[in-house]
């Protein structure tokens, strides 16, 4: 499977982490599974439309177009066919300011993308699906953020900066700590991440050091949990045990061993 991104132009560098093409041609049916990172994401299925599930639940096609805001456990996807996908990678608070979303309404979900562009979401695909070229495909996103970007009321505030803060930190600060840096109240910085995030400041700082965690483990044939505990700031083995149950219904060894991360299954381009 061919993994391949872009950076997106400084301006959008607030509200973009990446834009992204996955691809590949499956002749059996192959289910990974992505862990919570943190992210929203704009995506848009360009082959053979795939499904995904969380937890118990039955598997269901996704949208053609969609959105999708936090993942608070790890997801499963079910690819065949022709994958072919390309979308945006979205900063935590960035779909909020761009389209005014209270986050917390599509946590955990993917929302059909012309809920909310209404008829732009077709001609992004149409547009997408007519070339193959990743920088033109790239830019056609580039430039529809762009344009809701000079039209957006939604600005930054404290909620932005305590993200910026907690990735910096790689999760590893507390609310406390974050809110006295921005001298506002924890209060206060738990109302706007709901609005803006979707999940508390506690949450969203947990999901931060657990992603790293988990790409951490991900690129690890053999792993030594101590080094890794060290790695992902984690003060005890206890405590990361507690993580991975909490996120991903297993311990750590298990998860490895048994489980199929979609990053074990990349060739980047």
């Amino acid at each position: 499977m061919v993994y391949r991104k872009l950076d997106p132009p400084q301006s959008l560098s607030s509200l973009i982490e990446c834009f992204y093409i996955l691809e590949d041609h499956l002749e059996q049916e192959l289910v990974v599974q992505s862990p919570p990172n943190g992210f929203c994401a704009m995506v848009f299925s360009i082959g053979d439309v795939y499904s995904a599930f969380q937890g118990d639940q039955v598997p269901r096609e996704v949208p053609r177009t969609f959105i999708s805001g936090q993942f608070t456990s790890n997801y499963h996807l079910v690819l065949r066919g022709n994958v072919e996908v390309a979308g945006i990678v979205f900063k935590p608070s960035a779909l909020h300011n761009l389209f005014g979303l209270r986050m917390s309404t599509i946590v955990n979900s993917r929302m059909p993308l012309e809920y909310i562009v209404q008829q732009d979401a077709d001609n992004l695909l149409r547009r997408i699906q007519g070339t193959n070229d990743i920088n033109e495909r790239a830019n056609i996103l580039f430039d529809f953020v762009a344009l809701r970007f000079e039209s957006g009321h939604h600005k930054p505030n404290a909620a932005d900066e305590a993200i910026a803060i907690m990735d910096l930190y790689k999760g590893n600060i507390t609310v406390k700590e974050v809110a006295e840096k921005l001298s506002v109240s924890q209060r206060s910085l738990e109302k706007w991440f709901l609005e803006k995030v979707g999940i508390s400041p506690k949450l969203y700082a947990r999901i931060k050091r657990f992603s790293i965690l988990s790409n951490i483990v991900a690129h690890k044939k053999k792993v030594d949990w101590q080094e890794v505990l060290f790695e992902a700031g984690f003060h005890d083995q206890s405590h990361l045990i507690k993580e991975y149950l909490d996120f991903n219904k297993m311990n750590p060894a298990d998860y490895h061993q048994k489980h199929h991360e979609l990053v074990r299954y990349i060739r980047k381009d």
